[in-house]
């Protein structure tokens, strides 16, 4: 039987050089992309395409291979103009600045193969400490951070006994308020038979793909600007669907390149703001939703002052952030979706224009 395809879908703005090592990566895998698929957000993005063109062409001859201006710049946008324009069964939609080990995307077919049904909505990699083309590719298990359950799940192991007693007291890893009342996770087949496969209940841009159907039946969130969280707010809404996994030999190294990225306060603030605004616009129930978002910003707020003790951060950034988010709660959830659609990109345009 002949197996499911997959494209590789990224939304790119101003990182031409990690972004060609990205396509290179992903071009050379050890199960090829039937295409990639870029949308650049890049004043020079016809400049930047030629260059990717060449590269793949020597690479990857034979390589379908869209690279097309963003008609909207922003990530969330971008990747939905991604999702229109594939054909592959599955869209990876990692950021471009996620390194693919060579087996990456065979691991994580591999998932989608086997899951016959189609009960698995989306399949997330796992987190590799070095670049592939720095280390050969081939280091087999060395740093690598293994998100075996839900959420993002980062390792918190380095963290101190007071840090890691704190979170726990407060709560930390339940940053998750349902969409549903009604919601229970949905669970991974017990027939799939394909070893080093993890439940997650969302995932991250960096490590994100999922049936190309599911992208487009939950769409990205266009209101989110890019420090918002449309990543795990599609995500979430992915479960609708099916469940979502991780592949957990599956590895990408994410570089966080810093441009396009801005201060400590605008990225907290807006991202459990728009966590909050999302929400509002998907959720089944607002009235439920509502007190329980105000309770886990407030557990967020208090994590966050404790942070900026310890880190000896006198203008106490983050608990800042939290705290104007968590001002505006109420606000949030009693406003009318289409006054709320008028008033956040507004907001979020004066948050960011002060950085």
């Amino acid at each position: 039987m002949t197996g499911l395809t997959w494209t590789l879908g990224i939304a790119t703005y101003n990182r031409a050089d990690v972004l060609r090592r990205c396509l290179l990566l992903a071009a050379k895998q050890t199960r090829p992309p039937v295409e990639i698929v870029v949308v650049d957000g890049s004043d020079d993005w016809a400049e930047t395409r030629e260059k990717a063109l060449a590269e793949l062409a020597e690479a990857a001859p034979g390589l379908r291979v869209i690279y097309d201006e963003a008609v909207k710049r922003s990530a969330a946008a971008q990747r939905n103009q991604c999702l229109r324009a594939a054909s592959g069964d599955v869209v990876f939609l990692f950021d471009d600045d996620s390194l693919m080990y060579p087996d990456c995307a065979e691991r994580i077919m591999a998932i989608y193969d086997a899951d016959r049904t189609g009960r698995i909505a989306g399949v997330a990699a796992v987190l590799a400490n070095d670049p592939p083309d720095e280390t050969g590719g081939d280091a087999e298990g060395d740093g690598v951070n293994r998100i075996a359950a839900s959420g993002f799940g980062q390792v918190d192991a380095k963290r101190s006994g007071a840090s890691r007693f704190a979170r726990n007291l407060l709560g930390a890893s339940r940053t998750f308020v349902p969409y549903d009342p009604a919601y229970v996770l949905p669970q991974l087949p017990e027939d799939l038979g394909v070893p080093n496969v993890g439940l997650r209940d969302t995932m991250a841009g960096f490590t994100m793909t999922v049936r190309r159907e599911v992208g487009l039946a939950e769409p990205f969130e266009e209101i989110l600007m890019d420090r918002g969280p449309e990543d795990s707010d599609a995500s979430h809404r992915y479960t609708r669907h099916g469940a979502l996994a991780t592949a957990l030999d599956a590895r990408v190294c994410h570089l966080v390149s810093p441009a396009g990225r801005f201060g400590l306060y605008s990225r907290f603030h807006l991202g459990m703001l728009g966590a909050a605004v999302a929400h509002r616009l998907h959720c089944v129930d607002p009235a439920w939703s509502r007190p329980r978002f105000r309770k886990m910003i407030f557990r967020r707020l208090l994590i966050a002052a404790i942070k900026d003790v310890r880190r000896g951060n006198p203008q106490m950034s983050e608990a800042k952030a939290a705290w104007d988010a968590w001002r505006l709660i109420d606000r949030v959830f009693r406003m009318p979706e289409e006054e709320l659609r008028r008033w956040y990109p507004e907001y979020q345009r004066g948050v960011l224009g002060r950085k």
